[in-house]
């Protein structure tokens, strides 16, 4: 049995890096070749969403395109996409509101 420092961070991949874990064991025996093994493993470290400070807040995005086939201008296409709050923890049903205005 080996216990993870508290301070490990937990497991994730992306494409520009990677946090990873695996335990490798080698067994040796006399008069016979080394068996190597190797597992992955996943840590999940435990965070406590009431200790950050911002993530109760809402956060609101809104992006408008426009379009246009030169020389007319047809018109604008807005989204408007809303959560709750900017923290969630796994399993946690996220709600996202979402406003599309088709003006073209």
């Amino acid at each position: 049995r080996f216990r993870l420092p508290r301070s490990c961070d937990s497991s994730f991949k992306s494409l520009t890096g990677q946090v990873r874990y695996f335990c490798m064991v080698d067994v040796e025996r006399l008069w016979e070749q080394t068996n190597r093994t190797v597992a992955h493993f996943n840590v999940t470290r435990p965070v406590d969403l009431n200790l950050i400070c911002d993530v109760s807040h809402s956060v609101n995005i809104s992006e408008t395109l426009y379009d246009r086939f030169f020389p007319f201008e047809k018109g604008e296409i807005r989204l408007n996409v809303n959560l709750s709050k900017t923290g969630y923890v796994p399993g946690e049903e996220i709600i996202v509101n979402a406003e599309i205005r088709n003006n073209s």
